[in-house]
């Protein structure tokens, strides 16, 4: 999309017909008069603007929208890419994305955006553990959201700015960061409780890393508070797993096999094998992220024989896990085989969920094919399900899908249409924020 100005738009759709200046000026306006208006040094009376929408065939919208706003559209669609790549851990693209918009808001002065902008690339740099840049983004996104006000902007990009100390080990610069968010909270009155209970989540974490029980404990104990306000219940055992994931993340093992022990612990002491199963295939699914996939296969062994076992209707989330182990090797024969044999297990209450996920990997083994019709049809019919089953946050990932296959092909429009889709339903469900 070419930023262009009023003149320039008259010039172009003129080229585009074919036209001679003095072919479109006719006995409305003199040759000259519109050599004027194309060099922008003068601008048309709203007598004009509707004589060259329909000489031109276009709309007088978008002979005068400005190039401010443009701008903002253009942006407005990247970020909704970035986010996409974001979703789908390709972190290098989504920094790409996101440093065109914040070359182009720079420009415009458009400081709504490239706060935004800065707070996703701050996250982004975060996730390839480029810390230096990360906190450059994310204090330049605070300056931008203090300057309009955006309290809960500013709250969001001090929590990131907490993660990059936190995880650099660097436990008071982070608690810092975090002190700074919960004080504009209580300052500004800001009842939002996913937002506290990041907070307070977060100074807790940081009193345990400097030896401060006490004053982990009573953070704590506000974070159990806002989890009862949100009847958000989690098992012990699943909180453990969940921790092991996020130190598994950002690079620390030690940490990640502590709490898996822990959540092991609880699960085999009542041989609780359904539950053992979801932890080894997590761990498989952790494993196969970071690129460790001889251990990958090892935990998915494990998951997949336990569920056999005891008949567990899961059973085929473990072979995906299989599937894309295979697709990543790019072995798609026996990804496709995979795929038929989880098919074979789809049945009961999860039936439906289980049949399409196995048609989005087919769909996604299609794409690495270059098969993009038969990729459309395939998730054509995963939207149509999820749609009858009223199951946003699938329905999202799907019309994500079909704009990353609409963009491979080039078909850009089409494209932005299911990314907004999708990227919309996720804001509503809470998958991204702001």
């Amino acid at each position: 999309m070419e930023i262009l100005s009023l003149g320039q738009k008259v010039r172009l759709q003129r080229k585009k017909k074919n036209l001679t200046l003095k072919e479109l000026a006719g006995d409305r306006i003199t040759a000259a008069q519109i050599s004027h208006i194309e060099r922008d040094k003068s601008y048309p009376s709203q007598d004009l603007l509707e004589y060259f929408s329909k000489r031109l065939d276009v709309t007088i919208e978008y002979l005068v929208e400005s190039k401010e706003a443009q701008v903002r559209k253009l942006c407005e669609i990247k970020l909704l890419e970035g986010e996409a790549l974001i979703y789908r851990e390709e972190y290098l693209k989504a920094s790409e994305r996101i440093q065109e918009v914040i070359k182009l808001v720079e420009g415009y002065g458009i400081a709504d955006l490239d706060g935004f902008a800065k707070y996703l690339l701050g996250q982004t740099y975060i996730k390839l553990k480029n810390y230096k840049e990360a906190a450059h983004c994310l204090e330049e996104s605070i300056r931008l959201y203090s300057s309009i006000s955006n309290q809960e902007g500013v709250v969001n990009s001090y929590l990131q700015l907490g993660l990059v100390y936190y995880y650099k080990n660097y436990f008071h610069s982070a608690l810092d960061k975090y002190n700074q968010a919960e004080l504009i909270l209580k300052k500004n009155s800001i009842y939002n409780l996913e937002l506290k209970y990041k907070t307070f989540f977060n100074i807790s974490l940081c009193y345990v890393g400097l030896g401060q029980g006490n004053h982990a404990l009573d953070y704590a104990l506000k974070v159990k508070e806002i989890q009862e306000k949100m009847e958000n219940y989690r098992e012990q055992g699943k909180t453990l797993t969940l921790l092991a994931a996020g130190h598994m993340e950002s690079g620390d093992l030690q940490s990640a096999k502590e709490c898996l022990q822990q959540a092991l612990a609880i699960y085999k002491k009542e041989n609780e094998k359904r539950e053992i199963a979801f932890i080894e295939n997590n761990l498989g699914q952790i494993y196969r992220k970071t690129g460790k996939y001889e251990e990958a296969l090892l935990h998915l062994e494990k998951a997949y024989t336990l569920k056999k076992e005891i008949q567990d209707n899961t059973l085929p989330n473990t072979i995906f896990e299989y599937v894309q182990y295979y697709i990543e090797q790019k072995n798609y024969e026996k990804a496709e085989a995979l795929i038929n044999e989880a098919l074979s297990y789809v049945e009961g209450d999860h039936g439906e969920i289980h049949r399409i996920d196995a048609l989005r990997y087919l769909a996604k083994i299609q794409r690495y094919k270059k098969d993009y019709e038969k990729a459309v049809v395939i998730i054509a019919e995963v939207i149509e399900i999820l749609q009858e089953l009223q199951l946003p946050k699938q329905l999202a990932a799907s019309y994500l899908d079909m704009a990353e296959i609409y963009r491979e092909v080039g078909q850009e429009k089409k494209s932005v249409d299911f990314y907004q889709k999708g990227i919309e339903i996720f804001r509503r469900t809470g998958v991204i924020n702001m």
